[in-house]
């Protein structure tokens, strides 16, 4: 449950720069109780470490107007309770209570247009009553901000049916999909699964040519971004260049974000300084290195990664992945 609470808290305060607001479905449920615990959980601790929590989160429980009195009732209880305790705790969740409009609504359908008893082959209710009000406040939503994020509380275990249309909807490595049903919404998708206390890798970005965006001030500006914020989110980045000197700029050493560096026949080889910098090696491993480097041929590096004794040559082998 930890590793779900740090996404949202990444999602959150991290990975939107924006203030699309989040909308929670809330029914009542085990699955929509589960999301919103969840959700108040990393709004908790956010508030707790920052003191700031500014995107509006909106708690939307839809009344059809014909469930059971007794499960409405509670439900409504429920509510009142969390608009109680976000203004009692100060954390900005609002609660919202739709109904369907006069025209969609269950009687004036079933009775006065003479539709038949929802079933199987002709499920009308879903949409006039559950669909459609909903689909309103989104709406009001977009025209203000531009775009919304849709939290849903949902259990491929539930049914067969559901694990296929979570599935269907899913994107491999992205934690957020587009609602098929509304323009400019997103859902929240499963994490990145963790192994061993290792968070599994959604992306890897090769940055090829280097030098030529060290050329331009705003190109180092995000590419300063990219390494300081796009990391933590599970992307790999790999930046090559014809030579080191040009990672060290007078605004910002890109070299001090490059955890593993990979030597080849570069042009700058002599630069021992820059050398010595970029790989984190001491005077004695330092000549070490420009002796390797003296007589490097094509398929060699020298590395700072532990595998490797430090100054010293080791041979590179090109594969491919079928």
């Amino acid at each position: 449950m930890e590793n779900i609470v740090d996404e949202i808290i990444d999602q959150y305060t991290f990975a939107d720069e924006t203030n699309r607001p989040w909308i929670i479905g809330f029914s009542g449920g085990k699955d929509s109780t589960v999301m919103l615990q969840l959700v108040w959980k990393a709004i908790s601790q956010i508030k707790e470490l920052t003191g700031i929590v500014k995107r509006d989160i909106y708690v939307i429980c839809n009344d059809t107007m014909v469930e059971n009195p007794v499960i409405t009732e509670y439900v409504y209880r429920v509510l009142k309770k969390i608009e109680q305790a976000a203004v009692e705790q100060d954390i900005p969740i609002k609660v919202i209570k739709t109904i369907p409009r006069l025209e969609d609504s269950f009687w004036v359908n079933l009775i006065g247009r003479g539709y038949p008893a929802p079933n199987n082959a002709f499920r009308w209710c879903t949409e006039r009553l559950k669909i459609k009000p909903t689909s309103r406040f989104l709406v009001e939503q977009l025209d203000e901000f531009g775009e919304a994020i849709i939290l849903i509380g949902t259990r491929t275990s539930e049914s067969a049916q559901r694990a296929k249309s979570m599935k269907k909807h899913a994107i491999k490595g992205k934690r957020l999909t587009k609602r098929p049903t509304q323009p400019n919404t997103f859902m929240n998708m499963d994490s990145t699964p963790t192994e061993n206390g290792y968070r599994g890798m959604r992306y890897i970005l090769l940055i090829d040519e280097e030098h030529v965006i060290f050329k331009e001030k705003k190109y180092q500006d995000i590419l300063e971004k990219i390494l300081r914020e796009i990391r933590s989110k599970g992307v790999s980045v790999i930046m090559l260049s014809q030579g080191i000197d040009e990672f060290n700029q007078s605004n910002f050493d890109f070299s001090s974000m490059c955890e593993m560096s990979f030597l080849l026949d570069i042009k700058d080889k002599t630069n021992t300084k820059a050398i010595n910098k970029f790989l984190g090696l001491s005077d004695k491993d330092g000549i070490k290195a420009a002796r390797s480097l003296e007589k490097i041929q094509k398929g060699q590096a020298i590395s700072n990664i532990k595998e490797f004794t430090k100054g010293e040559l080791f041979e590179l082998k090109q594969f491919y992945a079928g």
